[in-house]
């Protein structure tokens, strides 16, 4: 209950895994759980799980249990083809990106696609090897320091968006995938029309104007995510952006 509350304090959530070290079988663990948190009396709703390759075929079982059958999102390493989606009626899945360690040229590459047509990334940093080190190279303070070099690093160009839960990523990934949009310019002049999105939410958009400037908008906020690239926050069901113009150049005849 007390790490409960801590992570409230610090707008953070838990979420169920039935991940291990293997020596529990995933569904005995399950049991093991719902006991637990039968015996501490705690209400707290888990919202969010993460399930591992390993453990795809177990989860069902888990979801079914009273203690977890308010969990509506799904992180996980087994999506190879799926960034975000819908699962059935209720759920959404979210893909792992990244485990903060790796990070290869071609990791990279993926990286700053998601997050620059998606606004997305979602770091799993499995702590198993830390509570269990089996080499040197296992110890908190190594895998750290590779952890905080890579993220201060690499995903410092994208620290304008926001840092959100799983279940508050889970709101927006709704959003998105209930949203539809029509786009049109004209001129200097760029319009939205959002529909579908829910009454009240925002409805997010990656605006690249190919160097020019917005020199006003209506209907949302902006937020510059690097030179000619903004993160649109429309607010409206209609938006409207104008660009400044850009420099003319007239040539005439000289003798």
């Amino acid at each position: 209950i007390f790490y409960l509350k801590e992570l409230r304090e610090k707008s953070a959530e838990a979420g169920i895994s039935l991940d291990n070290f293997g020596i529990v079988d995933p569904l005995e663990k399950l049991k093991k759980d719902t006991l637990f948190i039968k015996q501490t009396g705690s209400r707290y709703l888990y919202g969010a799980a993460y399930v591992t390759k390993a453990q795809k075929a177990a989860y069902e079982s888990a979801l079914s249990q009273s203690a977890f059958s308010s969990v509506t999102t799904l992180v996980g390493d087994y999506l190879e083809d799926t960034v975000v989606a819908k699962e059935g009626d209720a759920m959404t899945l979210q893909a792992v990106t990244s485990n903060g360690i790796s990070h290869t040229y071609r990791e990279d590459i993926r990286m700053k696609s998601l997050q620059t047509s998606l606004a997305y990334s979602n770091i799993v940093f499995d702590l198993k090897q830390i509570l269990w080190p089996q080499e040197k190279k296992d110890r908190w303070e190594v895998l750290f320091e590779k952890f905080a070099s890579n993220t201060n690093t690499f995903w410092n160009a994208f620290d304008c968006f926001e840092k959100t839960t799983v279940s508050e990523a889970d709101g927006r990934i709704r959003s998105f995938l209930a949203s539809d949009y029509e786009d049109s310019c004209e001129g200097d002049t760029i319009r939205l029309k959002v529909s579908g999105a829910v009454d009240g939410e925002t409805t997010w958009f990656l605006l690249r104007t190919h160097e020019e400037e917005v020199e006003a908008v209506s209907g949302a906020s902006l937020i510059e995510v690097e030179e000619g690239a903004y993160l649109v926050a429309a607010n409206q069901a209609e938006v409207t952006l104008r660009l400044k113009p850009q420099n003319e150049l007239y040539y005439t005849l000289s003798d």
